[in-house]
């Protein structure tokens, strides 16, 4: 009787084991096809565009200060970034010509998002908007961001109390 308790015991760990297994390998590996179930995305490219934009809050304005397009290949799990200069002349809907950071000052991310819709062609299916108060916890989220540091960065403010030294190689930053 002990031995068949004991066999249920480890026959039920076993199944239990092999379905965490299972569902762990789909949520950190997933397929594109699930993948694809829960987000929009462009049906003839099967790609995602996501509207990147830098914000710049000195108290009553909002500026776009860097603006971007991410786009996610899923099938080639590739990302390619087009960044957008903010200074760049182009139409904006409802207000002419002028600069493409202008059209967030005068709409937000609706009046932005059309402006580069009609510009580029392309669908937006997401955007983020990162501040400056927001940048250091996206980067912590991350769990920092390596780079390559190529020529040794040093800087040094003085009157401000700033002091950067960042020798030649890979580096993570947090």
């Amino acid at each position: 009787m002990r031995w068949q308790r004991l066999l249920f015991i480890g026959v039920v760990l076993a199944a239990a084991i092999i379905g965490a297994n299972w569902r762990l390998k789909d949520i950190v590996h997933p397929k594109a096809e699930s993948i694809r179930k829960s987000i929009r995305y462009d049906e003839v490219t099967g790609k995602i565009n996501i509207l990147v934009v830098g914000e710049d809050d000195t108290g009553d304005s909002h500026r776009a200060d860097s603006i971007a397009i991410a786009t996610l290949d899923i099938e080639g799990k590739k990302v390619k970034l087009l960044s957008l200069p903010r200074d760049t002349r182009i139409d904006i809907p409802g207000r002419g010509w002028n600069k493409l950071g202008h059209a967030y000052s005068y709409g937000g991310i609706d009046l932005l998002k059309r402006t580069l819709v009609n510009y580029l062609g392309l669908p937006i299916h997401y955007y983020v908007v990162v501040g400056y108060d927001s940048f250091p916890k996206l980067v912590d989220l991350l769990g920092g961001v390596e780079i390559e540091v190529e020529t040794r960065m040093r800087y040094v403010d003085k009157a401000g109390g700033l002091s950067i030294d960042i020798p030649p190689g890979r580096h993570l930053m947090n």
